[in-house]
């Protein structure tokens, strides 16, 4: 079973276009590494500057393995100083409890 990922970004209103640049531009790397399945970047339609990433991993191990990557590159330091606030990450199991 695969493991979603989600992690919710309040970006500085001044950093928000060069935000998205960076973010969709670390993608195509991203699907070179171990255990990625997809990503996606949302836009809040209700929170001004809100975005959430949305990742599918085989696990979360993968997923792990591959945020100490971006961390060591200096790439979430990059990141993080465009927020306004912290940027928490969750894990979610795959397969849903209930569906329609």
């Amino acid at each position: 079973m695969s493991v979603l990922c989600t992690a919710t970004w309040v970006i500085r209103q001044e950093c928000a276009d060069d935000f998205v640049t960076t973010l969709g531009g670390m993608f195509a790397e991203t699907r070179t590494h171990d255990g990625f399945i997809g990503i996606r970047l949302l836009k809040s339609e209700t929170a001004e500057n809100e975005f959430i990433l949305l990742q599918e991993w085989e696990t979360t191990q993968h997923h792990q393995a591959y945020v100490a990557f971006r961390g060591e590159r200096g790439d979430l330091d990059r990141l993080a100083a465009m927020t306004a606030g912290p940027t928490p990450i969750r894990y979610w199991g795959a397969d849903p409890l209930a569906a329609a």
